[in-house]
């Protein structure tokens, strides 16, 4: 049983930083062109996969602390975005 909920944890937070990268590479996708977005998509990913290298290393409270930092700097662009 302890050990289902040890999976059940793993799956939990690779789902929630998955879900969290698709929703910023759909907004990257449709506001950003050119140059600019295939930055911003390497940095999402790389931050993505780092975050999942932290997790799957034992090094949990830094992965978690790479996701909030992510995902202030994202919801903080976010905020700039203007209706076309």
């Amino acid at each position: 049983m302890f050990r289902l909920l040890h999976v059940l944890g793993h799956v939990l937070v690779v789902a929630l930083i998955l879900a969290g990268t698709a929703w910023a590479a759909t907004a990257v996708w449709l506001q950003l062109s050119g140059p600019v977005r295939l930055m911003a998509l390497a940095l999402l990913g790389l931050s993505a996969l780092s975050a999942l290298g932290l997790w799957f290393g034992d090094h949990r409270g830094l992965a978690l602390a790479l996701v909030g930092l992510t995902a202030v700097t994202v919801g903080l662009w976010y905020q700039t975005i203007t209706p076309r």
